[in-house]
């Protein structure tokens, strides 16, 4: 990331007080189920330290309850790096990953499962532990928002073999897709054993302040991940994608995004303190008040933990870059 782009996400920044723990839990996860299969690999999985991101992300979670998002994220995470490599241009091929991938999530897939690749079975993991004991609507939810991710990265693999740099508008699109947030804020749910209301969840005031959460995260990552994505000739990058459009230089692209992200934080904020009035128009009861009262800390906490997580972790830092031609994960889990 550029040193000298300075960020203001104003809300309190804090760690779970399991953080260490959990990371020692989740690298024991990893190599159970054949993820890191050798040191080199090792240094790459322990560099992104995604523990870390995810104590920040879900402070009030320990044990059980934060190794599972950590695993989560762990998953999402590796099938990226792992479609960073000569598949990146490849749609049809990534496409069959994706629906190996799909499949987990079918109704029938608690049924006993042949063996299969490293990732595919690690998510049936994950997978397995996330719906426990929840709702089915929580379950299409967070199913739908998967199937979210996983087809945004057949639509990447498309315009990276047209070669088709995305308008603003296209960016968000996909973006929000395949930043993964969505997924993300279901295991704020699932991690703190609540449920927002359907009827609350779907309202335009929520929708809205999920939309900015993401788009504040996901934009974050762009600036955090430019040198990444750039050296391996990705276009999906808000600065990249504002460099293009505007025709003006990288500090101009910067510093509109910089602005960009701060007016959402703003507008954040100021949709934050209508939710009372909206619980009152909708006529929740109490439990239900407290579950999106739990949903909007939830997203004021993804965006501060992401922001302290990225000015930390080594995954982007130039000393780590995987170069356009390098596998970005050294261990084939597909």
């Amino acid at each position: 990331m550029p040193q000298d782009i300075q960020f203001n996400v104003p809300f309190p920044s804090l760690i779970s007080p399991d953080a260490a723990a959990a990371r020692r839990r989740n690298y024991d996860w990893a190599r159970a189920h054949g993820l890191v299969g050798s040191e080199l690999a090792a240094q790459r999985y322990l560099s992104n330290d995604i523990a870390g991101l995810m104590a920040r992300w879900i402070p009030g979670a320990v044990g059980p309850d934060l190794d599972l998002t950590i695993d989560g994220v762990i998953v999402a995470t590796l099938l990226d790096d792992q479609i960073d490599s000569d598949l990146a241009d490849q749609p049809e091929e990534v496409a069959k990953i994706c629906q190996a991938m799909v499949s987990v999530m079918r109704p029938d897939a608690a049924a006993p499962r042949p063996p299969s690749k490293p990732l595919i079975n690690a998510f049936a993991d994950v997978w397995g532990r996330l719906t426990q004991g929840r709702t089915a609507a929580f379950c299409a939810r967070t199913a739908r928002h998967w199937r979210w991710y996983l087809d945004a990265y057949v639509d990447e693999a498309k315009n990276r073999n047209r070669a088709i740099m995305p308008t603003r508008a296209e960016h968000f699109e996909l973006r929000r897709r395949s930043g993964f947030v969505y997924a993300m804020m279901d295991m704020t749910e699932r991690a703190y054993h609540f449920e927002t209301p359907e009827r609350a969840w779907n309202t335009p005031q929520i929708q809205a302040m999920l939309t900015i959460t993401a788009d504040v995260v996901d934009t974050l990552n762009d600036v955090h991940s430019l040198e990444k994505e750039e050296g391996r000739g990705d276009l999906h990058n808000f600065v990249l994608v504002m460099q293009h459009e505007r025709r003006c230089s990288r500090a101009e692209a910067i510093a509109e995004t910089r602005e960009s992200i701060h007016e959402w934080i703003a507008s954040f904020i100021e949709l934050t303190g209508a939710v009372p009035e909206l619980c009152v128009s909708l006529d929740l009861t109490e439990p239900e008040r407290d579950n999106v009262r739990q949903l909007v800390a939830g997203m004021k906490t993804a965006m501060r933990g992401y922001f302290d997580w990225s000015c930390k972790t080594d995954r982007y830092a130039t000393t780590n870059l995987v170069r356009a031609g390098q596998d970005a994960y050294p261990h084939d889990l597909l």
